[in-house]
């Protein structure tokens, strides 16, 4: 029997992701902080499993994520079906946690690496939205899907920077940062075109989606910015 054990540092770490999961994704189906503990345990186990990886990666331990991989199949298939979108995103966390690693490893800047990384890591908290259709049997709409994932980077990379410093202390893997070890004093500038990059993948996208979703993405991106307004651009 695959065995499952979950400390502490990974469930509070978990926190983060579940009150972006109830107050920013569980209103896109109309659904309030109730309905959120009733899925609380299920996600909360799941964030706080891939945790695990990313703090072993933090601490330069070891980790086998074919394994990790397992354990959360075993645990989410005794909840819920586990479908082709999620092995999607199960692969998309083991690409990302092996760039990350790449990346550590190398004493030069592979920016190719770095990119990808940007582009993966919102990996877990869309596989959590996957499993939020299968608990609450929601149907699955590819267009908004297609909507988040540009604005799911831009998120991500705002959080990039508003949590440097706290990323260079922990040591934690940060995208700002690998900008600034590869550009220098030019980072901001590297970084904003990354940021802009995005901005007009999301405005393309929304300009042939339909009002409904426009109107639901322009709530989601409302609430992030006023639960965590932009930051400044940390000096290089």
């Amino acid at each position: 029997m695959t065995q499952i054990a979950i400390g502490f540092p990974e469930l509070e770490k978990s926190s983060l992701v579940l009150y972006d999961m109830a107050a920013f994704y569980l209103p896109l189906y109309e659904r309030d902080w109730e309905d959120f503990f009733k899925c609380q345990a299920l996600l909360g186990m799941t964030e706080a499993l891939i945790y695990q990886v990313e703090i072993a990666i933090d601490q330069g331990q070891s980790f086998d994520w074919s394994q990790q991989a397992e354990r959360i199949r075993y645990f989410l298939g005794q909840h819920v079906t586990i479908t082709a979108p999620m092995e999607s995103r199960l692969a998309d966390l083991g690409k990302y946690f092996h760039h990350v690693q790449a990346l550590r490893a190398s004493p030069s800047m592979d920016i190719a690496s770095v990119l990808a990384t940007a582009e993966l890591r919102p990996a877990d908290i869309r596989l959590l939205h996957q499993i939020l259709l299968q608990y609450f049997d929601l149907s699955f709409d590819a267009e908004l899907f297609d909507l988040l994932v540009p604005l799911e980077v831009l998120v991500d990379l705002k959080a990039n920077l508003s949590e440097y410093q706290q990323d260079l202390a922990s040591g934690h893997h940060n995208v700002y940062h690998c900008f600034v070890r590869q550009f220098g004093h030019e980072a901001p500038a590297h970084f904003t075109k990354q940021q802009d990059h995005y901005r007009r993948l999301l405005d393309d996208r929304l300009a042939k989606a339909s009002s409904a979703n426009c109107n639901r993405l322009a709530g989601f991106a409302a609430r992030h910015e006023r639960a965590y307004p932009s930051p400044l651009m940390p000096s290089p």
